[in-house]
């Protein structure tokens, strides 16, 4: 087994979790003038994300009626976001938002589950697995970094 790219071992990691969705959907949220541009997004905010149904709250009934028209078009890009079908429809509502310009982690955004049963974690890597961790890690120049990789992957097995 070759060296594992940071990418695939996050992406791992989060689905052995089980929150890889969840990251995917605060990524919906957190990019959403990539998704509607950023005319749109300027007199929009994502509110809640909660069993497949987007709710946005918009400025003014003028552009909820616009947004209505556009609908399918914003849940396809949304989902392209995504990688995978996450908004199954939208719903607009009236609301002023207190969102400062260029900042969108100042929206109170949530996502809405069931809490996700605790797992107890995988035992540590031992032996052959092990020795293959250090061995995949010694490509690594920096040994603060590379000590870093070796105990986390151990801990977590991977």
């Amino acid at each position: 087994m070759g060296p594992s790219s940071a990418s695939r071992v996050f992406g791992s990691v989060l689905k052995r979790h089980g929150i890889d969705k969840e990251v995917r959907e605060h990524r919906l949220l957190l990019q959403w003038a990539s998704v509607v541009g950023p005319r749109v997004a300027d007199r929009t905010l994502p509110d809640r994300l909660e069993k497949g149904v987007l709710w946005v709250r918009v400025e003014s009934s003028t552009w909820m009626h616009q947004l209505n028209f556009m609908k399918e078009d914003i849940i396809a890009k949304a989902n392209d976001l995504c990688g995978e079908e996450v908004v199954k429809d939208l719903h607009f509502h009236l609301g002023r938002h207190s969102r400062k310009a260029n900042d969108p982690l100042s929206a109170a955004v949530r996502i809405r589950r069931p809490p996700l049963p605790a797992r107890p974690l995988p035992a540590p890597a031992r032996g052959p697995a092990l020795r293959a961790i250090e061995d995949e890690a010694a490509a690594v120049a920096d040994d603060e970094l590379r000590e870093a990789i070796i105990d986390v992957r151990r801990r977590l097995n991977l």
